[in-house]
């Protein structure tokens, strides 16, 4: 266009760039743009500040904020941070005033003074004088998510802070020097939360604003932060949470922070670890797998293994992970009380943080995985100075009486522990349950057959008799009046004892619980309620659906248990509990429960007897094999048991309604450390006070776990 500007780039010297040049070249040479009469100024790729956020948390007194920040051209320690106020009116809400300086730096802890007051940091990147002028547009705003608050009062953190610092004062000669603080703490992954508040539901007791994330995060961040510990170990850390707030914050306040995803490319929760650089050196940290695949597995636990399939594909598949960290003193620490070192080498530690496998029975589970980390200790500690001692924390889902923590505690667990064959009789895939409901699902079908609808009610009745009539496969209601030994004194025999209670147990759970499916056109159209259940239970079967989700199912498993015609099962009741099948269902399940106590115990007393004999025919590795095949258990030790930190019968570490246990842990190498003193653990009627966990002075299910530790 004839009324088009010219424009012309000059280098920093005046010189007019060729128009031919290479734009690129151009402009990253260029000082000024002409254009016009118009002269401005050309800066190339300057430092940015691509994106600014503050955490989505209530900004509480005394929790320290620090903002997630993406640069470019420039590393996030130089940008110049500011901090600013905005009174407002606690009655309306409406903003008063101006925004006022607060702070300069990277983090701010609001104070008192700030209650009430919007925050909000700027960050700008370093600038040259000719990028001055663009710096608005270089440099990022983040607002607070809310009015900054006074957190909930906590005597009894107070309380338990007030007891470590006393037992570090008396510790050591009340130096306190060559003290490692350990914390522990599961703190209650935001990712399982849909249904918490629901009615009915695990913390529906609590106020919805205190299970929010909003509000627990910087509550467990202050109580972590109380303790100032040496070495943090979490547990249940929302993977959106630590990268967007723990890590931030930690790493500020001068923490190495590592972070490890349970197994699973749907897992969002896993462990985290932070260590103050100041006291401790990340050697390097590990991430163990306690999927245990066949090259994983204790060696020890190979019999096992192999004779159970349903045990060995479970364990395969599992989520659980552990942290394996190799620490190292940051200078050089002491030997004695008064933390000098004659030799002036740093010392080392070995820490296992870890939040093992969960389900109540799978108590065979704990135990392997607690084996095969406690191995993988020892391998790496071969290649490590022998004094350097061991320390296993974390949520281990078991508690004093379990075979995992006398594994950790005494290094032996026997192969006739009770809780092999508890596990392995009552943990959903050692007893294939999944399959034996398939099983079950398609012979229902096959004794119903494909012509049911050609027939009526009476028809379907004794086709379905038939089944009744051979259900029993060994498994009776009663194993006899006079109490004798039966055939459920095998393994296999037990097994088909348990699987019939957990098939019944689920199956009037799910006939209980589940509404009719029928439409009402079905319920018209002309069939009995006997032939109608009959369709539905072939319809479910050839789709691939079992006793789990479908209620006609159920209902076939109820009755072919119990021996009752369809009919007895086929309509629903107002009060299911009134129903014969209901009161028959319970009377049957205690006495299969009954059937599977006293055949473990045969189980164990029969392996103990015929192992003896095989080990002296044959060695002990037959006796071995036998324990593993008739009794599902393996002996496991370990040369170096740990010492927990707390008393095995201190009170419960995890409460939620109707429920209080110990299965956290902070377990150490009692030969290379000593316990100074620990953050006493409340008694269960102040853990109770507001029903259970969390509460307002909660903010997890759990409490945390704190040691005072010291080189020996």
């Amino acid at each position: 266009s004839k009324n088009a500007e010219r424009c012309m780039l000059f280098d920093a010297g005046g010189l007019e760039l060729h128009p031919a040049m290479n734009a690129l070249h151009a402009w990253s040479t260029a000082a000024h743009l002409q254009v016009g009469g118009m002269s401005l100024d050309v800066v190339w790729e300057p430092a940015e500040v691509a994106s600014l956020v503050l955490p989505a948390v209530v900004p509480f007194v005394g929790v320290p904020l620090t903002p997630v920040i993406k640069t470019l051209g420039c590393a996030a320690e130089e940008c110049r941070w500011v901090w600013e106020g905005l009174p407002t009116d606690t009655a309306s809400g409406s903003r008063d005033g101006e925004w006022q300086p607060l702070g300069f730096g990277r983090t701010y802890t609001p104070s008192d003074a700030d209650l009430g007051s919007r925050l909000r940091v700027r960050a700008a990147p370093p600038a040259t004088s000719r990028a001055l002028a663009a710096l608005p547009l270089l440099a990022c705003v983040a607002e607070a998510a809310a009015a900054v608050e006074a957190p909930p009062a906590r005597p009894l953190l107070v309380r338990r802070l007030g007891a470590l610092r006393r037992a570090a004062a008396a510790g050591r000669g009340g130096s306190g020097a060559g003290i490692l603080r350990v914390l522990s703490y599961n703190i209650l992954a935001d990712c399982y939360s849909r249904h918490w508040g629901a009615a009915g539901g695990l913390h529906s007791y609590c106020s919805p604003r205190l299970t929010r994330p909003a509000h627990r995060m910087p509550r467990l961040l202050a109580e972590v932060l109380a303790f100032s510990p040496d070495v943090a170990l979490l547990q249940e850390v929302d993977r959106k949470w630590f990268e967007t707030f723990w890590a931030p914050s930690m790493r500020q306040l001068g923490f190495s922070c590592v972070y490890t995803s349970k197994a699973g490319a749907t897992s969002s929760e896993g462990l985290a670890a932070f260590v103050r650089t100041g006291a401790l050196e990340m050697v390097e940290m590990r991430e163990v797998s306690l999927a245990i695949g066949p090259s994983g597995a204790p060696a020890a636990a190979a019999p096992l293994l192999d004779s159970h399939a349903g045990t060995r594909e479970g364990v395969r598949r599992l989520p659980t992970v552990a942290q394996l960290l190799l620490l190292r003193e940051a200078a050089p620490g002491g030997s004695g009380g008064d933390g000098s070192s004659g030799s002036g080498e740093r010392r080392h530690a070995l820490v296992a943080n870890t939040h093992l496998y969960f389900s109540n029975p799978a108590m065979h589970v704990r135990l392997l995985q607690t084996a095969a980390l406690l191995e993988e200790m020892d391998s790496w500690a071969e290649h490590l100075p022998a004094a350097t001692p061991r320390i296993v924390a974390g949520d281990l889902n078991a508690d004093a009486s379990d075979a995992a923590i006398k594994l950790l505690t005494t290094g032996r667990v026997e192969a006739g522990d009770p809780d092999w064959l508890h596990g392995a009789l009552n943990w959903a895939p050692s007893l294939e349950l999944e399959e034996a409901a398939g099983v079950a699902a398609r012979q229902a079908a096959a004794t119903l057959g494909a012509g049911w609808d050609a027939v009526g009610d009476a028809e379907v009745e004794a086709a379905w008799a038939r089944l009744a009539d051979g259900s029993d496969d060994g498994v009776g209601v009663a194993a006899g009046a006079d109490g004798a030994a039966c055939p459920d004194a095998t393994f296999e025999g037990a097994r088909r004892v348990a699987r019939e209670h957990h098939l019944l147990r689920v199956a009037a759970t799910t006939l209980a619980r589940s509404p009719d499916e029928r439409t009402d056109e079905q319920a018209a159209g002309g069939r009995g309620a006997v032939t109608r259940l009959a369709a539905s239970i072939l319809d479910d079967a050839a789709r691939g659906r079992s006793l789990y989700t479908s209620r006609p199912l159920a209902a076939a498993e109820v009755a072919r248990q119990l021996q009752l015609p369809l009919a007895a099962v086929s309509t629903p009741a107002n009060d299911v509990q009134a129903t014969s099948w209901y009161t028959r269902a319970h009377t049957r399940l205690g006495e299969l429960m009954q059937r599977l106590l006293k055949a473990k115990v045969e189980l164990r007393s029969r392996a103990a007897s015929e192992g003896s004999a095989a080990a002296l025919a044959a060695g002990e590795a037959a006796e071995v094999r036998l324990w593993a095949a008739r009794a599902a258990g393996v002996c496991l030790s370990h040369p170096k048991p740990l010492q927990s930190v707390y008393s095995l019968d201190s009170p419960p570490t995890h409460v939620v309604p109707r429920y209080a246990t110990s299965i956290d842990w902070i377990c150490v190498d009692a030969e290379r450390l000593e316990v100074v003193g620990v953050a006493p653990r409340p008694p269960l009627q102040e853990l109770t006070r507001d029903v259970a966990m969390p509460s307002a002075e909660w903010p997890s299910d759990h409490i945390s776990l704190v040691a005072d530790l010291a080189w020996r």
